[in-house]
């Protein structure tokens, strides 16, 4: 069972948090090249986010000690970046014009927000939520998901002013996504055609992104290797 998946516009890879199994995982769209990037450390990872212009991975997980902890996109470089006034931190988004990461907590009922570092901490809302689930960003905005009230809701995302119930469901409403050119932004072209599986010393290759020096690592895994009738043996 995934908990919540992501797909960043570069690269076309899926990522996303294996509940069963307590890891992140990682494939192709089409569900191939599938491998576990994350499996140290995790005990209930929920909330999943991609930054690819920076390379970075972000995943909340409330267990034991929760946290909201960033990597680079290969699995690499875990560090955990929030540790405080956390209890279930279940939704998980990034602003991406702003650098900003947005998430909320379904225990403490609160929205908050900092820096890609975990640093700047600023709570936008804390008052009448009663259970959120995920949430997401688009111009002045933040939106989220409530499994308690049934309900999609909106308010100014850096104030939490000016907040609007959207749409009352009959369901408790899962994930919300925004798809748009100004959210998935045009920066994102520079690495478009550069990421895409290639073929290296009998390995099928493919690529994820890295943020060091924001470079793209061709990544290749024994698990692939080809056969003698070229199909891949996992």
């Amino acid at each position: 069972m995934a908990w919540q998946w992501t797909g960043p516009w570069i690269g076309q890879n899926l990522f996303w948090c294996n509940k069963i199994a307590d890891t992140i995982e990682v494939s192709r769209l089409d569900g191939s090249y599938r491998k576990i990037l994350i499996e140290d450390g995790l005990q209930e990872p929920r909330g999943l986010e991609v930054h690819p212009l920076r390379g970075y991975l972000f995943y909340t997980d409330w267990g034991d000690q929760p946290h909201i902890s960033r990597a680079h996109m290969d699995g690499t470089h875990i560090e955990r970046i929030i540790t405080q006034n956390l209890a279930w931190p279940n939704g998980l988004t990034i602003d991406y014009v702003t650098e900003k990461i947005f998430w909320s907590d379904a225990s403490l009922d609160y929205i908050s927000m900092a820096d890609l570092d975990g640093s700047n901490q600023f709570v936008v809302i804390n008052k009448n939520l009663p259970h959120t689930f995920a949430l997401t960003t688009f111009m002045d905005y933040i939106f989220w998901t409530d499994w308690e009230s049934k309900s999609i809701n909106r308010a100014h995302k850096f104030s939490g002013e000016n907040r609007t119930t959207i749409v009352k469901t009959s369901h408790r409403p899962m994930d919300i996504q925004v798809y748009h050119k100004m959210r998935q932004t045009k920066e994102a072209k520079q690495f478009t055609g550069q990421i895409s599986p290639v073929k290296t010393a009998g390995y099928d290759d493919w690529t994820l992104i890295s943020s060091d020096d924001n470079e793209i690592e061709t990544l290749h895994d024994a698990r692939h290797v080809k056969n003698p009738d070229g199909l891949a043996a996992h």
